[in-house]
């Protein structure tokens, strides 16, 4: 045989076209749409910790964005955005916190039991569709400098069972049931307390609404 008859084999031994191979075709491969929602994933979760902080955080589409219980925390400068609860606060928890700002929720956007205090300055909560924006439960304590909350289909904040709130220079508005309610637990409960400095409570369907004869 001669050397040109062996080229010409290999020539037509080579295939002229080929199917894609796995992994490298050139076309795209199509991915559905994935649209977040609320409570796609669960929480920060913070149990028995000390002098823990957090800073510069945006929390979006979880079901509690930080749960905490029996802690001493800092936080500063969080966004949560498109979930249910974005601060559930338990169990004799003590929690500072500076620049908040919670939106577009569709549970109580912040939630505090047994004794726990909660000290904000910089509070703002618009669009929660809820019972209530901020609800307090047995002697839970929820102080705020600067508050602005705004916009829900229940109440602006609602404590229960010897609760009390300290609000400071701001405004509760555009809520479809009450500014703030106040409701009286059985008898082995003391009375709530609203302490209110310069609150503006606005565009309510009801500006305050008392059921308990032992609130101060």
């Amino acid at each position: 045989p001669q050397e040109g008859n062996n080229e010409t084999e290999e020539e037509e031994s080579t295939p002229t076209s080929s199917a894609p191979q796995e992994g490298n075709s050139d076309e795209p491969e199509e991915i559905e749409n994935i649209i977040p929602q609320a409570g796609d994933w669960k929480e920060i979760y913070i149990e028995q910790s000390e002098n823990s902080s957090f800073d510069n955080i945006v929390i979006r589409y979880a079901k509690y964005a930080m749960t905490i219980y029996n802690s001493e925390i800092d936080i500063r400068n969080i966004d949560v955005e498109y979930g249910f609860t974005a601060f559930d606060v338990n169990a004799y928890s003590l929690v500072k916190a500076f620049n908040i700002n919670i939106r577009n929720m569709i549970d109580d956007s912040i939630v505090l039991y047994e004794n726990s205090l909660f000290e904000i300055e910089n509070l703002s909560i618009e669009n929660t569709d809820a019972d209530s924006a901020i609800v307090l439960f047995n002697k839970a304590f929820l102080s705020v400098e600067n508050i602005n909350i705004k916009n829900g289909t229940g109440s602006g904040i609602v404590l229960f069972n010897e609760s009390t709130i300290d609000l400071a220079n701001g405004e509760i508005s555009g809520f479809d049931y009450a500014g703030i309610e106040d409701y009286e637990g059985d008898e082995s409960w003391g009375e709530n307390k609203i302490l209110l400095s310069k609150i503006q409570i606005k565009d309510n369907d009801n500006g305050l609404a008392i059921y308990s004869d032992k609130s101060i």
